[in-house]
């Protein structure tokens, strides 16, 4: 932020100070829910955060105030640091014979609420850097995934990541 001094030019910095700081407020509303909502609203705030561009803003020693440029020319996008991407599972187990002891298993992703009622186990993977870096593993119900299922979700949650850069790459800030 620049600081003027009471003739209007720019004064030398003493040294950096907070003199304002902008608070962002995120509402969701979810109009139709078919799939993992967490995913869709963490993604569409991810989407609307990339397009944020705040006004330019500099502390008035006279005012002794911020003022905002009301110009859109020199508004400044806000800096997002990293791309935290969700990936919602579910894991859905039934007997191939009646009676059989072996049970076949499935992974769902971005299941739906009834998916996830019908499932044994449900959890999220939160994956940045195209899932070299792993913010998040929840699951709960049991251990129906196991390791190498697990591995296989962070890859699968990688390729979203991946999905998820290329469009945000596209939003216009």
């Amino acid at each position: 932020m620049e600081v003027e001094d009471e003739d209007g030019d720019e004064a030398e910095r003493e040294e950096d100070k907070v003199m304002a700081y902008w608070t962002l407020y995120v509402d969701i509303l979810v109009i139709s829910l078919d799939g993992a909502a967490f995913d869709a609203a963490w993604l569409a705030v991810l989407a609307a955060l990339k397009a944020t561009r705040l006004p330019a803003a500099r502390w008035d020693r006279n005012l002794e105030n911020v003022v905002c440029d009301p110009r859109i020319e020199n508004m400044i996008p806000l800096e997002i640091r990293g791309l935290p991407v969700p990936l919602s599972f579910a894991v859905f187990q039934w007997r191939p014979k009646p009676g059989d002891e072996r049970r076949e298993k499935v992974v769902l992703m971005d299941p739906d609420d009834f998916e996830e009622g019908c499932c044994d186990e449900v959890g999220t993977v939160i994956v940045d850097h195209g899932g070299s870096k792993i913010w998040r593993i929840e699951c709960s119900g049991g251990d129906a995934l196991g390791t190498k299922g697990v591995k296989n979700v962070i890859g699968r949650a990688g390729e979203r990541w991946k999905e998820w850069e290329s469009f945000l790459n596209r939003v216009k800030t």
